[in-house]
């Protein structure tokens, strides 16, 4: 497997050192409790059950097999339990036996001469932890937060969260706790990392500490407000005698908004015709029922779309940003929002890149890392 953990780690360390760290990743990619109480001291916590116990009150994985971890939580007892296993015996926790062999531990499990290594490889955990008291966000937030490149940011925060789950939860449509399933269960490794990291990159990380409601995002993004919010970057949208497809409309709100600035017509374009019925009819205002991947209007048959906060919910961004290309002739509306339940997250530069490709920026708009807006004179390239 290529386990994400071992990208991007820097070792400013010996060769022996580096030995060292990558048996110790190693141990981490297994979720080997021995780990768990090796990362202790860099915490200010003594090597004991004690003091892992709190830390490990979360749901999490340890080592079942070579290629299968198990559901464990609840805090420190036994594996048959499916608890998270704490043994200072080192003839009952072979890891932890190889850790004073190499002088990370001494034998009465003190940091040993070796440990500074260990410090100085994974001080980027430690700057997370320590980071989360007051940090909390997207990844490019925490990472800014901590000054560290995002994707050193990524590793440190899986291993925290795979260690010590009671420390920090990732937050997406539901908790990644409640992502890994019911406590007992088997997952294949691969298959763990790569749920972690996805989590990771598109949901919301936090304290454990902090409220967990306080980052509770409901699943329907919609709510009754979004039926009268008319965000202020309309008024620069040319709908003088104009054709509208306002795409993903929802309530329809943002197309609506152009009858009364002048367009000619309105299309409301939503796959949810539930949330259609609930809109009002019209003379001005059709309503259709379709995909945004696959729209159903001719080429260059509108000449204004507006896809308000749709992109990131949508699996295939490439093929549902070529119809609004396809069907558009004048101007595009574009908002992206970072919500913990959508498929993906923009940095500021993604959505420049997508704005550039369609044209010439009218007006652009940035809310932190949370929205991105932009009304585009759209180009087409082979025209």
């Amino acid at each position: 497997m290529g386990n994400p953990i071992y990208k991007n780690v820097v070792l400013k360390t010996t060769k022996d050192g580096s030995t060292k760290i990558k048996i110790i990743l190693s141990d981490v990619e297994g979720a080997v409790g021995a780990a768990r109480l090796l990362f202790l001291p860099m915490m200010g916590l003594k090597v004991s059950c004690d003091s892992l116990d709190p830390l490990v009150r979360g749901k999490t994985v340890n080592y079942r097999t070579d290629r299968y971890v198990v559901v464990v939580g609840n805090g420190v007892g036994r594996i048959s339990e499916f608890k998270v296993p704490c043994a200072l015996d080192v003839r009952r926790m072979p890891p932890l036996k190889r850790y004073i062999q190499l002088g990370l531990l001494t034998n009465d499990l003190r940091p040993g001469p070796g440990y500074g290594e260990v410090e100085l490889a994974f001080r980027a955990i430690i700057a997370v932890h320590y980071s989360l008291k007051w940090c909390s966000g997207d990844i490019y937030s925490i990472s800014k937060c901590v000054e560290l490149p995002t994707s050193q940011t990524k590793e440190s925060v899986a291993i925290l969260r795979t260690l010590y789950p009671g420390v920090v939860e990732v937050y997406r449509d539901v908790a990644f706790g409640k992502k890994v399933g019911d406590i007992g269960g088997m997952i294949r490794k691969e298959d763990y990392w790569a749920d972690l990291f996805y989590f990771i990159e598109t949901g919301h990380i936090a304290s454990r500490e902090r409220k967990e409601s306080a980052y509770h995002t409901p699943k329907k993004v919609r709510s009754y407000v979004t039926r009268y919010s008319i965000p202020s970057i309309l008024n620069n949208v040319d709908f003088r005698d104009a054709v509208v497809a306002d795409v993903g409309c929802g309530y329809g709100t943002k197309g609506a908004y152009g009858i009364r600035h002048g367009a000619r017509y309105v299309v409301l374009i939503d796959i949810d015709e539930a949330v259609l019925r609930k809109r009002g009819n019209g003379l001005l205002i059709d309503k259709l029922v379709a995909d945004a991947h696959m729209l159903p209007i001719r080429e260059k048959g509108v000449d204004i779309t507006i896809s308000w906060n749709v992109f990131p919910f949508l699996r295939d961004e490439v093929k549902a940003l070529e119809e609004l290309k396809r069907v558009v002739r004048r101007e595009i509306v574009l908002s992206v929002y970072n919500v913990a339940s959508a498929y993906r997250r923009y940095s500021y530069v993604d959505f420049l890149d997508i704005v550039l490709r369609l044209g010439k920026p009218k007006v652009v708009r940035r809310f932190a890392h949370q929205q991105f807006q932009a009304v585009v004179r759209y180009a087409d390239k082979n025209s």
